[in-house]
C-alpha cells in the first residue's frame, strides 16, 4: 500500500507518491523475480532424476525396445568399448539414482523452510516433493514387480510422465515387454508410449 503525504505544494504531494511508488514498483520486481527463481529451480529440479538416469546410463551394451515392438541401438552406443559388468551397472545405477532423490529433496526441503520464498513457491515445493516421493515408490513396486517375474534384475527410472527401465536379460521375447509394460500400467497412470524397455546384456 502507498502511503500518500500531503503537503502545501500540488507538486510536491505529486513528486512524494510518486517516490513512493518506485520503492514499491522495486520490491514487487524483486519478489517477483525471487519467485521465478525458485519456480525454475522446481522445474529443473522435476526432471532432475531423468537427467541423471541419462548421464550415468552406460548404454553400449543395451538395446532400446521402442513401443511399438521394434528394437534399436541404444544412443551413444560405442562398439568398441567394454561393456561394465551388469552387476556394477545396476548397483550404480541405483545409487546414482538415490543421490539424485536426495539433492532433489533437499533442494526443496530448503525452499519451504526459507524465510524469503513467497507461500505460493513453498506450496509448490510441497507438492514437488510429493511427486517425488510417489516416484521413488512406485520405482520400487515395479523393480520389485518386474523381479518377481524371473528377471535377475532391473532399475526403474521415473520422471515426468516418462519412464525408462533398464532390464538384465540377453533377449526379451514379445511376452517379456508385454509383462513389463503391464507392471508399469498397473502402478502408474503410463500408456506404453510412455515405457521405454532398455536391455543389458549380462
Amino acid at each position: 500500500m502507498v502511503k500518500v503525504i500531503k503537503s502545501e505544494s500540488k507538486s510536491g504531494t505529486v513528486e512524494k507518491f510518486k517516490g513512493g511508488f518506485g520503492k514499491m514498483s522495486e520490491t514487487s520486481k524483486g519478489k517477483l523475480k525471487r519467485n521465478l527463481i525458485i519456480a525454475a529451480a522446481i522445474v529443473l529440479i522435476a526432471g532432475a532424476i531423468c537427467l541423471n538416469f541419462v548421464l550415468f546410463a552406460d548404454k553400449s551394451s543395451s538395446q532400446v525396445y521402442e513401443p511399438s515392438g521394434g528394437t534399436t541401438q541404444a544412443p551413444g552406443q560405442n562398439t568398441d568399448s567394454t561393456p561394465e559388468e551388469p552387476e556394477s551397472y545396476f548397483a550404480m545405477a541405483q545409487q546414482n539414482r538415490a543421490s539424485a532423490y536426495e539433492t532433489a529433496y533437499n533442494t526443496l526441503l530448503a525452499v519451504t523452510t526459507s524465510s524469503t520464498a513467497t507461500e505460493e513457491a513453498k506450496e509448490n515445493a510441497f507438492e514437488a516433493i510429493t511427486v517425488l516421493a510417489a516416484n521413488k515408490q512406485a520405482e520400487a513396486n515395479i523393480e520389485t514387480l518386474i523381479k518377481a517375474k524371473g528377471f535377475e534384475d532391473c532399475v526403474a527410472v521415473l520422471s515426468d510422465g516418462h519412464i525408462d527401465i533398464v532390464v538384465k536379460s540377453d533377449g526379451l521375447a514379445a511376452n517379456q515387454r508385454a509383462q513389463i509394460q503391464e507392471i508399469v500400467m498397473k502402478q502408474t497412470k503410463l500408456t506404453p508410449a510412455d515405457i521405454t524397455i532398455i536391455e543389458r546384456a549380462s
